[in-house]
């Protein structure tokens, strides 16, 4: 079988697209795990706090203790909250890019897949989430355990010039391990957006083999969209900036309360915006990539990037998993 390429433009056109054209979709897919967030975030930022204070010791002179080792791993703790949101938010989203979820009944496209009951989705997704993070936090943990372990809780403090050099060595490692690791991160994340479809056989090992030879590829096409994101958010802000000081100029003339009413209210929609369009971005270029690579979700391409439909596509065989089509490709 021969194994389909993602395009380049058309991906980052489309993963930029998406979120804009199906704001009313994003807010849907955004609504539960926002509401989730509000407690969530509470109670990161508490324990964060809480620990912090806990390791904080007494100044003596000019000293302060280091962090414990304990108050390290349950500040670690606190990012569960996180990550349950972040994977809520994403499942969602990928669930409407691959199937046309959310979208009101407005597609008109079917998907030859059906996606699992929520719960079994998300638990699926939430489980290759937790791998993933380990598997990237634990070289982290190892590497700069010392640096956690003896900067001062609570407070900053000039690093003498013999402990900056004693980083560097774990930074080059690091940096090292982040290179090497993004191909294979990139691949690996298509297991995400497989689930979301129901397609079977998600798993990492099946979601590296039917993108076998496309890692840098798909590096330079994340960079490339992230990049292009950053600037249309930069300009978007100074935009902002610009009318929100006219508005709030004009509006002082009358009363600085009434330039206050205006200008917060308008600036928490806007960043918000702002942070589900990038995590719009971010959770669906692999959706994106995994689409175009999988010949069965053509015609869910063709809409998502605004081109004719082609002809109906045949239900795809009982034997197509990833795994199968990723054998098929050996073989050939």
């Amino acid at each position: 079988m021969k194994q389909n390429k993602f395009e380049f433009g058309a991906t980052i056109e489309t993963a930029l697209n998406v979120p804009r054209v199906h704001f009313r979709a994003l807010l849907r897919a955004a609504v539960w795990p926002a509401v989730a967030a509000i407690p969530g975030l509470g109670i990161y930022f508490t324990t964060v706090y809480l620990m912090v204070l806990s390791g904080s010791g007494e100044a003596t002179g000019g000293n302060v203790s280091a962090l414990p080792a304990g108050v390290i791993f349950a500040s670690w703790v606190g990012i569960i909250p996180m990550l349950l949101i972040g994977v809520a938010f994403t499942y969602n989203w990928q669930r409407f890019v691959m199937n046309g979820e959310y979208s009101g009944g407005s597609t008109e496209i079917g998907t030859p897949y059906s996606p699992p009951d929520w719960w079994d989705g998300y638990k699926a997704s939430l489980v290759k989430a937790t791998q993933l993070f380990l598997l990237f936090m634990v070289p982290y943990l190892i590497l700069f355990w010392d640096l956690f372990t003896t900067i001062p809780a609570g407070q900053s403090r000039t690093i003498p010039t013999e402990e900056v050099w004693g980083m560097f060595g774990p930074f080059a490692v690091w940096f090292v391990v982040v290179i090497i690791a993004m191909p294979y991160f990139l691949r690996a994340s298509l297991v995400f957006p497989a689930i979301a479809a129901g397609i079977p056989d998600a798993t990492f090992k099946n979601a590296l083999a039917v993108s076998k030879g496309m890692g840098w590829r798909m590096v330079g096409t994340y960079l490339v969209g992230a990049f292009a994101l950053m600037v249309m958010l930069m300009l978007g802000m100074i935009a902002f900036a610009i009318a929100a000081a006219i508005v709030g100029g004009l509006a002082s003339l009358i009363s600085p309360n009434i330039a206050a009413v205006i200008f917060v209210p308008l600036g928490l929609v806007f960043y918000v915006g702002i942070y589900l369009y990038m995590s719009a971005f971010y959770a669906g270029f692999p959706a994106t990539v995994l689409i175009q690579i999988l010949p069965d979700f053509h015609d869910r391409w063709n809409e998502l990037s605004g081109k004719a439909p082609s002809e109906p596509t045949p239900p795809p065989s009982e034997e197509f998993t990833l795994s199968s089509y990723g054998k098929k490709k050996d073989e050939d």
